[in-house]
């Protein structure tokens, strides 16, 4: 057994569920409380074993039966960057804008801070969670950079702020991770009100 397949086997048993708000149609509300009555359920309990159900009637490739279902253990990653870059992997047209520009700075990040090159003798999953482990202190950064559609040598830039801050400034905190976050967030809006305030101007100058 590889130390992935250790570390999946133990993640199992200590998961946790998520909290998803979701929107049902009042007759299909009442419907699906019926049903959970009838299996002594609640309805959260019974939405999450009929979404389960369904996993494996949604197909991921007609032409070999391969369903959400059957791909679980490969697609199931603890770690959010193993999960996105095995996605990215299998099923490229999957993700979103956002999450092509996430895929394509995390591996920029990774040779950066040099996570990209696999230990000798690890496997591909080994390789996949110790390269996810390696890009958890920039992965809440590097989101919300490729959600606001961030240069990449911007992107880069400010990883290899943080590398050098994390290496001379001891232990990654949380703390530490929440202060820079903040640090950045300050810096952009303080960016975008002066792009607005820029934009106002050029308005104004045009419309004179």
């Amino acid at each position: 057994m590889t130390k992935a397949e250790a570390r999946k086997g133990g993640g199992a048993k200590t998961s946790r569920s998520e909290t998803v708000t979701v929107r049902l149609d009042p007759r299909l509300r009442y419907l699906a409380e019926v049903a959970a009555a009838v299996q002594r359920r609640t309805l959260s309990s019974y939405i999450e074993s009929a979404v389960e159900a369904s996993l494996s009637s949604v197909y991921l490739d007609h032409e070999h039966d391969v369903t959400v279902a059957s791909s679980a253990k490969l697609l199931w990653f603890i770690n959010e960057p193993a999960r996105l870059a095995r996605l990215n992997k299998l099923y490229p047209h999957l993700l979103d804008v956002a999450q092509q520009r996430l895929v394509r700075a995390a591996k920029e990040a990774s040779i950066l801070i040099g996570a990209a090159l696999r230990r000798p003798g690890a496997s591909e999953e080994d390789h996949a969670e110790e390269e996810a482990e390696a890009l958890r202190p920039y992965w809440d950064y590097l989101k919300l950079a490729s959600e606001d559609d961030t240069p990449m040598a911007e992107i880069l830039s400010t990883v290899a702020a943080m590398k050098k801050e994390f290496e001379t400034g001891g232990a990654v905190t949380l703390e530490r991770i929440e202060k820079r976050m903040a640090e950045l967030d300050a810096k952009h809006k303080k960016d975008m009100a002066w792009l607005e305030a820029k934009k106002q101007e050029v308005q104004a100058g045009a419309g004179a």
